[in-house]
């Protein structure tokens, strides 16, 4: 995933994300500003969703406002998304070709936001990516996947044996800069899949059976007394930054030689 390129050339990259959090903009709730922003990037998103969504509070608590009004900005081919909130810019992929072009897009949401004047500073920007792994071999414990995935991963089951470890889930976080952090989830499922966007086709129907899945999310957080203004010039170097980590992470062998070679679609 280096400048247009791909930690390995047919990875199982289901989703990516970029989350622009802000503080609370009220003219992001404005027909006027939506309509502005609408013809802005109706060449790269022209299928406009207006949809309300139900807010949840911590504890599953509604707010005194249960309802956030989220405007979706899609492309043709359903598979890439800006998702806008009073609080928040989404942009999201079940295509992921490569960093710069995905970062491209990102840029230009950004763009037309600046250009409206609307958005507060900026409180936190994350980078996930989210992949699903499947093999064509038999996998009935996580033993069956230690020619697939690095054996660090997959470490922990040998703290049970010889017991036949059935489930196997947890989430590592690590410092990685000054106000920088990289989340690894993962978990070793069975099923249709966890990435099942509402408004973006999947990257492929899967067959409902065993997966790994590595959710990674790289994000950069300040204090909370020192937000940053919205700059998209300042987010896009900021992007690279957040990537390397999610790169290393790769490289460092979190999916085998073996997984990497596997004849499929390219991301």
């Amino acid at each position: 995933m280096s400048e247009g390129q791909a930690v390995f050339p047919k990875a199982p990259v289901e989703l990516v994300a970029v989350e622009v959090r802000f503080r609370n903009s009220d003219r992001l709730r404005r027909p006027e500003v939506l309509d502005k922003l609408q013809r802005a990037l109706e060449d790269l998103l022209p299928i406009r969703h207006d949809e309300q969504m139900v807010a949840v509070a911590l504890g599953g608590q509604m707010v005194d406002q249960p309802y956030e009004q989220v405007v979706l900005f899609i492309d043709p081919t359903e598979t890439t998304s800006a998702a806008i909130r009073s609080t928040a810019l989404t942009v999201e992929t079940t295509r992921y070709k490569d960093f710069t072009t995905f970062r491209d897009v990102v840029y230009r949401c950004m763009v037309a936001l600046a250009e409206l004047q609307v958005v507060p500073a900026v409180e936190r920007v994350g980078l996930r990516f989210v992949d699903e792994i499947r093999v064509a071999e038999p996998i009935e414990d996580a033993g069956s996947w230690e020619h697939w995935l690095s054996g660090d991963l997959l470490a922990a089951r040998s703290i049970g044996e010889p017991n036949r470890l059935s489930m196997l889930q947890g989430t590592m976080q690590f410092e990685t800069g000054e106000h920088t952090n990289l989340v690894v989830r993962y978990a070793m499922l069975t099923g249709p899949g966890v990435v099942q966007p509402a408004s973006l086709r999947p990257r492929e129907t899967a067959p409902s059976g065993p997966f790994f899945v590595l959710d990674i999310d790289s994000y950069w957080q300040p204090l909370p007394d020192h937000p940053r203004e919205f700059d998209p010039e300042f987010i896009a170097v900021l992007l690279d930054k957040l990537l390397a980590p999610v790169e290393e992470t790769f490289r460092r062998g979190a999916i085998t030689n073996r997984r990497r070679n596997v004849p499929g679609e390219q991301s």
